[in-house]
């Protein structure tokens, strides 16, 4: 998952992590590292599609929460709760795979 840290000119993406200062975006479709470049040097395309994403260990989603926010708990992993307002929210769930990953449709 791609989020957004900062606001207007000083805003950049980067992979999403447990900060809620980020907001998340989506799925990005490519890598890009920027941190040697110019500001605004380099983008990144990225989906707002329903993505697969592995589900948490520790605060997994269910099937019953289908319809629900869930939240990032890195860049690939989403969990059920935002543990204690610590978790961007990344989407809501759209449906639980047989292997138990998470579709997650971005807002």
């Amino acid at each position: 998952m791609v989020a957004l840290s900062g606001a207007g000119s000083a805003g950049v993406f980067v992979p999403a992590s447990a900060n809620t200062a980020l907001k998340v975006l989506g799925v990005a479709l490519g890598n890009a590292d920027n941190r040697l470049g110019a500001a605004g040097a380099v983008t990144v395309d990225y989906t707002r599609e329903c993505c697969l994403m592995n589900n948490s260990a520790t605060d997994p989603v269910a099937i019953g929460d289908i319809g629900a926010a869930c939240y990032a708990a890195d860049d690939n992993t989403v969990a059920k709760t935002s543990a204690s307002a610590t978790l961007p929210q990344a989407g809501t769930v759209f449906d639980i795979d047989v292997s138990g990953a998470v579709w997650v449709k971005f807002a």
